[in-house]
């Protein structure tokens, strides 16, 4: 990937209301070309007076908004993607459709933001359904990648596979599934509900079954999934990953990070430094933090719990701590119930401090100038 010839043309700059952050998103990218969105696209937002927001433009904005579409998106509500039963891993839903006529439109845009957000080495805070990986990657995925999907069907097929006298059951080449409350059959071949299931031909039922499940239920969907991350990122690049590090390479690792590492890739600004009692003292109490409220920390200023893969070293924008003043009046609520669950804070001794807050886009950690001690206590949580 060629990035110095991509950027080179000129930027793309949308107009993104908050309130309607995939509408926007779609309205404006829609029409971009392979070669733009390898570019720069520069993001103004809006709020909800319609007043357009102050930005520093240097991509945080772009970042904020690849941040609030993926959050949009996944949610339930939306009714774009579905999850897996146990492990809440998400997958095209093949019921998108009850949102308009846009829905295959809105896959293809979020398969081109994540594939952006690779290309560009931004962390995205979604696990996928290791058969949507598989997916991407140009792999085939059959009865064994459907346990992932639905646990009873899989084993109901493999039940059948290996079961004799299968007649028995009355079993079709149909399938019945609730949509819109009313049960539709869906016939896996031609004439499928008048085909009974035998030991001749059970081998052909389960396949089909499966390729049912897994392929062709949400087929636009996911073919415009794909369609939109490919787009972005070259499909032999990928094809070097197995499905795992490929969800590490969208995610990052699946693991604590490491204090040390993060510490060393860290930038300081207004003041700050390595050996500033403020920042000896933040570094001992991030390094006995638990694993959860590690987490929870690097969500807070980065917008993703997992570190990035290779280290933070490969982390963009740099994590940044910023000293800022703890002027009560200029303090920020951004973030206050994140700080507060996994730093336990003094509020008498707080009264005129300030908490620290973030901006996400930037990887940003403001840290209020006096010492942490006079300010508030702060300790790991227990």
């Amino acid at each position: 990937m060629d990035r110095a010839t991509s950027n080179a043309g000129r930027s793309r700059v949308i107009t993104v209301r908050r309130n309607f952050v995939l509408e926007d998103g779609l309205r404006g990218l829609s029409n971009l070309s392979p070669t733009a969105w390898k570019g720069t696209i520069r993001v103004s937002f809006v709020n909800e007076l319609g007043i357009e927001e102050a930005g520093i433009d240097q991509g945080g904005p772009f970042k904020d908004f690849i941040s609030l579409l993926v959050a949009e998106v996944f949610k339930p509500s939306c009714e774009l993607f579905a999850a897996t039963p146990k492990t809440n891993l998400f997958y095209p839903a093949a019921s998108s459709h009850i949102i308009g006529a846009s829905h295959v439109a809105y896959f293809e845009l979020i398969g081109k933001i994540i594939g952006k957000a690779v290309y560009e080495g931004i962390l995205i805070d979604a696990q996928f359904a290791s058969f949507l990986l598989s997916k991407l990657l140009g792999r085939n995925v059959f009865l064994e990648e459907l346990r992932e999907l639905d646990e009873d069907i899989w084993r109901n097929l493999t039940f059948v596979k290996h079961q004799d006298n299968i007649e028995d059951l009355g079993l079709t080449f149909a399938t019945d599934e609730q949509i819109n409350g009313k049960v539709v059959t869906h016939e896996l071949k031609f004439l499928g509900s008048q085909t009974a299931v035998t030991d001749s031909n059970k081998v052909e039922y389960v396949y089909l079954m499966a390729d049912y499940k897994l392929n062709q239920q949400a087929k636009e969907q996911t073919k415009a999934f794909i369609n939109g991350f490919r787009s972005v990122i070259f499909d032999g690049w990928i094809k070097v990953f197995s499905p795992p590090e490929l969800q590490r390479v969208i995610s990052g690792e699946d693991t604590d990070f490491d204090v040390h590492d993060l510490r060393r890739h860290t930038d300081y600004q207004n003041g700050y430094f390595d050996q500033h009692p403020v920042i000896k003292l933040m570094w001992q109490i991030v390094d006995g933090l638990t694993s959860q409220e590690k987490r929870a920390f690097l969500k807070f200023v980065t917008g993703c719990p997992k570190p990035p893969l290779g280290g933070f070293d490969y982390l963009q924008p740099p994590f940044t701590i910023r000293m800022v003043s703890p002027d009560k009046d200029q303090q920020s609520m951004e973030g206050l119930g994140i700080v507060k669950s996994f730093f336990k804070i003094n509020g008498l001794q707080n009264k005129g401090g300030r908490l620290p807050t973030s901006s996400t886009c930037f990887n940003l950690l403001k840290l209020p100038g006096k010492k942490i001690k006079h300010l508030y206590h702060i300790e790991p949580s227990k």
